[in-house]
């Protein structure tokens, strides 16, 4: 079993096509894969997307794109109830739409992407209100601080198989270099290219 976190937020929301990638892959030695997709919501990414957008970081813009990471990580949390095909869907037609670009949260736009994928809106409002899903995303964050993750696409690889009680951060990370991790280390017992890779202890 290979078990991988992705953080993901409103600047890499097509980090679900890792997945794809991934299970359309010849994928080293039949793999089992299970995926987990995680919000970032800290002060440091916050800051990369102002720095990204060239806004000045001010109270008033800093609040704009706090708001819409906030929102758009208990939408993200809200659907996956709906299941992973639903929750890729959203993710990508949310990457496409002027929330993602614009760090302008609305809900009718939100509705909008329910409706263009056939998601159930009610079942959607009712738990993006419930504390279930403002606990599981508190619980996200602290996975997010626990691994020290200001940045996406970042993705935390697990498994018993390959790496024993060790895991890894890939940042800027693919399909492409999940594989290689995996290729090097069964084949070689090395980590191949490690500029971008941290070891760290689940």
């Amino acid at each position: 079993m290979l078990e991988i976190f992705v953080f993901c937020g409103p600047e890499h929301l097509c980090d679900t096509l890792i997945e794809d990638e991934l299970r359309a892959s010849d994928f080293p030695f039949n793999t089992p894969l299970r995926f987990s997709y995680i919000p970032v919501i800290n002060n440091k990414y916050v800051s990369r997307i102002l720095a990204k957008q060239k806004m000045v970081e001010n109270v008033d813009n800093y609040n704009q794109i706090y708001r819409c990471v906030y929102n758009l990580a208990l939408d993200i949390k809200a659907i996956q109830v709906q299941g992973n095909k639903c929750l890729k869907n959203f993710m990508h037609e949310l990457y496409r739409s002027n929330v993602a670009h614009d760090y302008c949260y609305t809900r009718d736009e939100i509705e909008e992407i329910l409706e263009r994928i056939g998601a159930d809106l009610e079942a959607f409002w009712t738990n993006r209100n419930s504390d279930w899903v403002r606990s599981s995303l508190a619980t996200d964050q602290q996975i997010v601080q626990k691994y020290h993750i200001d940045n996406t696409p970042s993705v935390a690889v697990f498994s018993e198989t390959y790496f024993g009680d060790q895991g890894y951060i890939l940042h800027d990370c693919d399909a492409g270099r999940i594989i290689d991790l995996i290729k090097n280390y069964k084949r070689h017992n090395r980590l191949g290219d490690t500029r971008t890779l941290r070891i760290i202890n689940p």
